[in-house]
């Protein structure tokens, strides 16, 4: 049968746990067994979690609020004193993170004793896999040659068991870990398409403000692949009823405008992706829609015009009020931009949006100065 586990003890790092705690369920099942009532319901047997881990009407079993706290699987970690190949499989916390620290609530309790043989039981009872992860919740966030923990490979891979590793690990600071792509596990869940994921670990603290390789934070990969549901999620914190003070609403904000290494915000690259639903989206949310990239002092405008994106200029002018006469760092407007390149259909809607014909640029000249011949046409006719 099982190994003595006496010697094994669980360092206190959450709510108290009972020891034996399964043992009254096991006794029970056993003198059911034995007076030849084989017919347990499911909700009878399960002592795991949810709404069976309650007590039911004309249940055999009474729960009390110790067995609750098997909830808190978050905070156990086993201390194998006499097992030093144990001790070896278990060498600390994830790389250059530190340990975490017990509460003062459970540093105040006894050393709890709950062998690995208890965990098997308690995952057999409940299905729930955290049971068998939580005694080496540590090693769960240690890192490959490529710098991934155990949690960036199962969101790659789409893993069943993400929200799991997630919920134990062993503080917020191993769910911003990079790996040496300089991606957190927040990057990979927007970049698999992983709202779920992106949901599970903003909820246990992952930080939305981590920058990639390339300076881009979640939002950024988000809007450049035009993913709704990654957006919706990762904005989910500026909706009116999601209960944030105003401080955190404007640090929020202020990262809705955050450049990645080219210069580009979220809004340009929804705006170059012709995202329209996302463009609007983030423009609800407070992005500056006149907000200019830091190469070229391009706004979204500019960039619709240059990647001569018809619809995506009219949404911008028409149902966000753009600035149409904003000027790069050169000091040409959108209508340099659209009359120089013979776009006639562009200029013409600049112009019914208010574009002002006189605006020189840096080498002082106006739209009409380098327009081609069939955009001066109708220039003139707004002079």
């Amino acid at each position: 049968m099982y190994k003595d586990m006496s010697n094994r003890k669980l360092t206190p790092r959450g709510a108290p746990m009972q020891r034996e705690i399964i043992n009254p369920h096991r006794a029970a099942l056993l003198n059911k067994m034995e007076q030849g009532k084989n017919n347990l319901t499911l909700d009878q047997c399960d002592s795991g979690l949810g709404d069976s881990f309650k007590s039911q009407e004309g249940s055999y079993e009474r729960l009390d609020q110790d067995t609750a706290n098997l909830l808190d699987l978050q905070d156990l970690s086993i201390i194998d004193e006499d097992d030093e190949a144990m001790k070896n499989r278990h060498p600390g916390p994830c790389k250059s993170l530190p340990v975490s620290t017990p509460t003062s609530c459970s540093a105040q309790n006894s050393s709890l004793q709950i062998s690995p043989a208890e965990h098997v039981m308690n995952f057999a009872q409940s299905n729930d896999v955290r049971y068998l992860l939580a005694p080496m919740r540590d090693d769960l966030m240690m890192q490959n040659e490529d710098g991934d923990t155990p949690l960036h490979l199962a969101i790659i891979h789409g893993s069943p068991i993400v929200e799991s590793l997630i919920t134990i690990a062993p503080n917020k600071e191993c769910l911003n870990i990079y790996n040496d792509l300089r991606q957190t596990p927040l990057h990979l869940a927007v970049l698999t398409k992983q709202p779920a994921v992106v949901n599970a670990l903003m909820r246990h603290g992952a930080a939305i403000d981590a920058v990639d390789r390339n300076g881009r934070t979640p939002l950024h990969l988000a809007c450049e692949q035009g993913d709704m549901s990654c957006i919706q999620v990762l904005t989910s914190p500026l909706r009116c009823n999601s209960g944030i003070n105003d401080e955190v609403r404007d640090y929020l904000v202020m990262m809705l405008d955050a450049r990645d290494y080219k210069g580009f915000s979220a809004l340009h690259l929804a705006a170059k992706g012709n995202f329209v639903d996302a463009v609007g989206l983030l423009i609800n949310f407070g992005a500056n829609v006149d907000l200019p990239d830091a190469t070229a002092g391009r706004t979204a405008v500019h960039h619709a015009i240059e990647d001569n994106n018809f619809g995506m200029l009219r949404v911008l002018l028409f149902d966000y009020k753009a600035n149409v006469n904003a000027q790069r760092c050169d000091e040409s407007t959108p209508l340099h931009i659209a009359a120089g390149r013979g776009l006639l259909e562009m200029s013409a809607m600049l112009l019914a949006a208010g574009a002002d014909l006189s605006i020189p640029n840096c080498e002082n000249e106006t739209p009409l100065d380098n327009a081609t011949e069939e955009v001066i046409n109708v220039l003139k006719k707004y002079l």
